[in-house]
């Protein structure tokens, strides 16, 4: 089969990634090197990759989230507030403390309080 036609039947398929990739294959030389299956998968790895970062914008449009952001924007590290003392916290733990006996006045009333408090958002605080 002749180039150009091959091309158009890629581009009537809606596989433009397996074609662009394609034709990339035919224009430079150090793709001659590899197996006709290396070739293919990476057309078609190019394809798929191509289809899933489509899908994934579609469904960032459509979800219409109330801020533009990316990935790269986010903070994504396991850092910790900080408090006044400028070390950071865990969760906070709550019940008598292990000096006091169970049953000591003004611990009393919180004996059977013991886990973690979390503020309102379910993150630890």
């Amino acid at each position: 089969m002749l180039t150009q036609p091959l091309l158009d039947k890629l581009s009537q398929l809606g596989l433009t990634g397996f074609r662009a990739a394609l034709e990339e294959q035919l224009h430079s030389p150090h793709y001659a090197d590899l197996s006709f299956e290396e070739r293919l998968g990476l057309l078609v790895d190019i394809e798929a990759t191509r289809r899933a970062n489509t899908r994934l914008k579609r469904r960032t449009r459509t979800a219409k989230f109330p801020l533009p952001a990316t990935m790269e924007d986010r903070d994504l590290s396991a850092r910790r507030p900080q408090t006044g003392s400028g070390t950071a916290t865990g969760p906070k733990r709550v019940g008598r403390p292990s000096s006091q006996s169970p049953g000591s006045g003004r611990d009393r009333g919180r004996q059977n309080l013991s886990g973690f408090c979390f503020r309102p958002g379910g993150l630890p605080g």
